[in-house]
């Protein structure tokens, strides 16, 4: 496959759309990595090119599918931060009103919620690759 594999529309931050399809043997969940071509990166002793940098944009898998074409969603997950919420309990006991307990301690664990990550700043023309090396990419090349 020569063919460059770019977002041809961005839906919103978390969907795309990108140029391939099951025409090039694209499959629902395949995953790829959205980027943009940055900076020519050298060696520092050499000098000689390293190529250019990919800044990334972020990850996603095939959530729909077309001959020529497939909506890519993020896929990263991120959960926020658990809580915490303790609470003391004192002794309701007749001897409670005369005497000092020890209150007990309640411990709630609230799990954070997750959430998809969106793709940073997704823009028609960024490149995508599949981060799945199918035997049809490779045969391709």
């Amino acid at each position: 496959m020569n063919k460059k594999i770019m977002i041809a529309k961005v839906i919103d931050d978390t969907n795309v759309v990108l140029n391939i399809g099951s025409n090039e043997n694209v499959s629902i969940n395949d995953r790829f990595l959205i980027y943009q071509i940055g900076e020519e990166i050298f060696d520092p002793d050499t000098k000689e090119s390293l190529g250019n940098f990919e800044i990334v944009k972020g990850y996603g898998k095939v959530t729909h599918i077309q001959n020529t074409m497939c909506t890519l969603t993020s896929d990263k997950i991120k959960r926020e931060q658990s809580r915490k919420i303790i609470t003391t309990q004192k002794s309701n006991g007749l001897l409670s009103q005369y005497f000092e307990t020890n209150p007990k301690e309640l411990v709630e664990e609230i799990p954070g919620e997750e959430y998809i990550v969106p793709f940073d700043n997704p823009e028609i023309g960024d490149l995508a690759k599949p981060l799945t090396i199918k035997k049809s990419f490779l045969n391709d090349q």
